[in-house]
């Protein structure tokens, strides 16, 4: 039990890190990004981030059902 309750605080952890790296990019956007740039920070969130997110949310799940039994 404890082994999974702490895989999942890793996988939270990675999350927040790449979310933070996420964070300062968007941030460091100006007049002089290219639209490239943002069009790719944009993917970034729509795919690897929300992918990301549904993972954790089936883990916590899975852990919470072990949980249960």
């Amino acid at each position: 039990m404890l082994t999974g309750l702490s895989r999942i605080y890793r996988e939270i952890d990675g999350y927040n890190q790449v979310g933070r790296k996420l964070q300062d990019r968007l941030f460091d956007i100006n007049s002089q990004t290219k639209f490239i740039d943002v069009l790719l920070t944009i993917e970034i969130v729509r795919g690897d981030i929300l992918g990301y997110e549904k993972y954790i949310k089936t883990q916590l799940e899975t852990f919470a059902g072990q949980m249960e039994e």
